[in-house]
């Protein structure tokens, strides 16, 4: 097995009004997340979740070592703890992506260490391949990093500006749609898709 995969459910989702990304749902009560993970078991390999804080969910979590240094930190921790090479990681806000994208950013695979889409523009670090050899740069932008302006904490390195450090193979998609993530309360009413209410404790 080359392959397996993460998805990053650590993001405070500010612009949802706090609530937790993974609590997305569609419109019959599956969430996002669970589609997700199920569509990544069976095009990728095993999947685990990736946190920055514990949580009761019925898949494996990791936790980040870099504390709140945004997604460089779950990706980090999803490389770090991987039992494959390559790791594909994706947000937990995807409910589009499907399996034929997946499988065009697979077969590009080769000696690089990032393989990510580019659709409208637009690169998307959360929805590509990463190899373990990425590990020593990510480390060490993490390792550098700088507390946020607002003093609440520190904030990650780019994405983007380790795609370039890693000289990622690029995969060009005319069609952006499997790429569309939920970041205002405007998209969840859009994609159809509802929140969960938080659990009971």
């Amino acid at each position: 097995m080359t392959a397996s995969a993460a998805i990053l459910i650590g993001g405070e989702g500010r612009r949802l009004g706090g609530v937790a990304k993974h609590r997305l749902a569609f419109a019959d009560g599956e969430t996002v997340l669970a589609r997700l993970a199920l569509l990544l078991g069976d095009v990728v390999g095993p999947v685990t979740l990736v946190s920055r804080s514990p949580v009761d969910l019925p898949l494996p979590v990791l936790l980040d070592t870099f504390a709140g240094a945004g997604p460089a930190a779950g990706i980090h921790a999803a490389l770090v703890h991987a039992s494959t090479p390559w790791v594909f990681v994706a947000s937990c806000d995807l409910p589009l992506l499907d399996a034929d994208t997946i499988r065009r950013l697979s077969a590009a695979r080769a000696e690089q260490s990032v393989v990510i889409a580019r659709a409208a523009g637009r690169l998307q670090p959360l929805s590509a391949f990463w190899h373990r050899r990425a590990l020593p740069v990510l480390e060490q932008a993490l390792g550098t990093a700088r507390p946020d302006a607002q003093g609440t904490g520190k904030t990650g390195p780019s994405l983007h500006g380790l795609v370039a450090a890693l000289g990622a193979t690029i995969v060009d998609f005319d069609d952006a749609t499997p790429f569309t993530n939920v970041n205002r309360p405007e998209d969840v009413a859009a994609l159809g898709l509802v929140m969960l209410p938080e659990p009971n404790p």
